[in-house]
């Protein structure tokens, strides 16, 4: 049976906690494109890394 895991330890938080981190670090940028930043900081192994520690397999 699967179960989900408690909600502090979902992906998606897991990388809304990390755009949000790299929005407070860049905060002096007043533009619209350190949005688009903070999004692709988040790369396709850091995203598996976020689903591996989720306790999801990958």
């Amino acid at each position: 049976m699967f179960t989900d895991p408690p909600p502090h330890h979902k992906p998606r938080c897991t990388a809304f906690s990390s755009i949000k981190a790299f929005l407070q670090c860049s905060w002096q940028e007043k533009t619209l494109s350190i949005i688009d930043q903070a999004c692709h900081n988040i790369t396709p192994s850091k995203a598996a890394g976020y689903f591996k520690a989720s306790g999801y397999i990958v």
